[in-house]
């Protein structure tokens, strides 16, 4: 009996000692499992992070597409305000070359002008019978006798002068007024007309 109970008392520690064993590995084994559902979450939120990054890199990219778009735009209003004061410059150059050239002209119709400043130096010059008004101011442009032999012929056409034939002396330094207080008058031609045949008659008796 006394070993029968002795065996029975091993047999129920040793069930005790199982039993405890279990319950010790079962906590363990809980553990682990955790562990393991916390790795899952910790998968699960970093496979959630990466769609955030995609679109971080996304955003950058428009917002890389903006900043260029931005600089274009820039880029083209500068380009076309440049040009646009460019073109107004030129015109207003235009503009002021043309004013001037038109003063000038004016100028030299209604002006005094003179080729040469006193003394300047004598010119002959021969106004044939039937010669044009614009013939002669040709003529005088040629021999430096007008600056310019439009803005005398309209200057002559102007003063309702008519130019007499004739040899005149006239000079480099003479006003357009002067010219044809000289070439248009008919006193002047008349005593140049005298002188000339008084030279010929001369000459024929030589």
């Amino acid at each position: 009996m006394d070993e029968k109970e002795l065996r029975n008392n091993k047999t129920s520690e040793s069930k005790v000692q199982g039993s405890r064993t279990s319950e010790s590995r079962t906590p363990q084994n809980g553990r682990q499992g955790s562990r393991s559902s916390q790795n899952g979450r910790q998968g699960s939120v970093t496979s959630g992070k990466k769609p955030s990054a995609g679109k971080k890199a996304s955003g950058k990219k428009k917002s890389g597409g903006a900043g260029s778009a931005l600089v274009l735009k820039t880029t083209n209003f500068t380009l076309q305000a440049f040009i646009t004061i460019l073109f107004y410059v030129i015109v207003v150059l235009l503009i002021i070359k043309f004013s001037v050239k038109v003063y000038d002209f004016t100028y030299e119709v209604y002006g005094t002008v003179t080729v040469d400043k006193a003394p300047g130096r004598d010119v002959t010059i021969t106004i044939s019978e039937g010669e044009t008004t614009k013939n002669v101011a040709r003529k005088l442009e040629l021999n430096r006798v007008v600056v310019d032999d439009m803005t005398f012929y309209i200057r002559t056409k102007l003063s309702g002068k008519t130019i007499f034939p004739g040899t005149y002396i006239l000079n480099t330094s003479m006003s357009y007024e002067e010219i044809l207080n000289t070439i248009a008058d008919y006193e002047t031609a008349q005593n140049n007309l005298e002188k000339q045949a008084a030279e010929k008659e001369k000459e024929d008796k030589e």
